[in-house]
């Protein structure tokens, strides 16, 4: 699941259809929504997608959805590191 404010709701919907998959909640008066994967395939995808991506202690909350995934779905996908190159090499 991820939260994320109604102003990125454009991104979310594109992720929507392109993994073809999930939920995304808009909660009456508030600017908070949420996306929910419930497919397997979405799910790695996306983790894999922003693994090793990560630049603050946020990470650990990624680590924990790998930990899930691992266990309840026989994979194995590494925990990366945080990521400290420069901003400017990944602009």
């Amino acid at each position: 699941m991820f939260t994320f404010d109604k102003k990125e709701l454009p991104l979310f919907e594109n992720l929507q259809i392109i993994f073809n998959s999930g939920s995304i909640y808009l909660y009456k008066d508030s600017n908070v929504c949420k996306y929910t994967l419930s497919e397997k395939k979405a799910v790695i995808s996306i983790i894999n997608l922003i693994n090793g991506k990560f630049r603050t202690p946020k990470v650990h909350y990624l680590y924990r959805a790998i930990d899930r995934i691992n266990i309840l779905h026989n994979q194995y996908i590494p925990k990366l590191p945080l990521d400290n190159s420069s901003l400017e090499s990944n602009a």
